[in-house]
């Protein structure tokens, strides 16, 4: 999973390069730690992909919901931009247990999701 922290607009924007691994939200947990220690402004996160790659473990999964439990609070706004079904799962259950807003848009409209974030 590419992670990068676009400065230019203050948010993370999520690349998954495959199926999603623990290591890759123990990677994006250590990201957030080191803005907020730096002192740099977290607008939200954007989680760009086509296509969904989903967990290539149960365990994966789990560290999944560990991330979204240990991080909900510290994340403004999250946008899904895919053209997987998942989006709108993911929108709905993040909803349900995050703090953050959360916003589906179709892979081709990341310009709308930057704006989203922005706003």
């Amino acid at each position: 999973m590419d992670i990068t922290y676009r400065s230019d607009y203050g948010f993370i924007e999520v690349n998954p390069t495959g199926t999603l691994e623990e290591e890759n939200f123990q990677d994006l947990a250590r990201e957030i730690e080191s803005l907020r220690e730096a002192g740099k402004e977290l607008k939200g996160v954007l989680v760009y992909t086509k296509d969904f790659p989903g967990w290539e473990r149960f365990s994966d999964l789990m560290a999944h919901g560990d991330f979204v439990r240990e991080h909900h609070d510290k994340i403004g706004k999250i946008a899904f931009c895919t053209d997987s079904n998942i989006g709108a799962v993911l929108k709905a259950v993040g909803k349900n247990f995050a703090e953050a807003e959360v916003e589906r848009f179709e892979y081709d409209e990341k310009d709308e999701a930057e704006k989203w974030l922005l706003a």
